[in-house]
């Protein structure tokens, strides 16, 4: 059994600037969040992590997290029964090449009847709760679904959970 240990920072920094007359007028945004997960299926911990860069030729692929067909870089099949990370990037850099990213799966991440994710070029989304976490269900909550539409999208995807 492999033993994960997992460091996330969120760094957000920058500036608005605006020169009036006589001065010049400066709002800055500085923001660093740091997450630390430790082995194990409690609060501030995760066991597994399943990561790849996918690439979708005008398609769209069902990716069943529940059911260990994703595997692990030791090629073991991974049953998460929560998440506490999804990583999903956007490699393209054309403009209009938005990967549609949704399904059950994203239920109890965000809410509603039909969760979807937008990400356009070069963009990406992070989410995480490294304390609750989300849980996922087989068979009604297992299911992330990627979509290229017209396109071919290379994206990035990483999810961090509890099996």
């Amino acid at each position: 059994m492999a033993t994960l240990i997992l460091t996330t920072t969120t760094i957000m920094r920058g500036s608005l600037v605006k020169s009036p007359d006589l001065t010049t007028a400066r709002e800055t945004i500085d923001i660093i969040k740091t997450t630390g997960l430790t082995n194990g299926t409690g609060s501030n911990q995760a066991n597994e992590f399943f990561s790849d860069q996918r690439t979708l030729a005008a398609t769209s692929e069902n990716l069943d997290i529940q059911d260990a067909s994703l595997s692990n870089a030791f090629a073991d099949g991974i049953a998460f029964t929560a998440i506490k990370h999804l990583v999903v990037l956007n490699n393209s850099t054309t403009s209009t090449e938005i990967l549609t990213v949704s399904g059950d799966g994203l239920l109890n991440v965000l809410g509603g009847t039909t969760p979807t994710i937008k990400v356009g070029p070069s963009g990406g989304f992070h989410w995480w709760s490294p304390i609750d976490g989300a849980a996922v269900v087989a068979d009604s909550a297992d299911v992330i679904t990627a979509n290229s539409g017209s396109d071919t999208i290379t994206y990035k995807l990483v999810i961090v959970g509890l099996t």
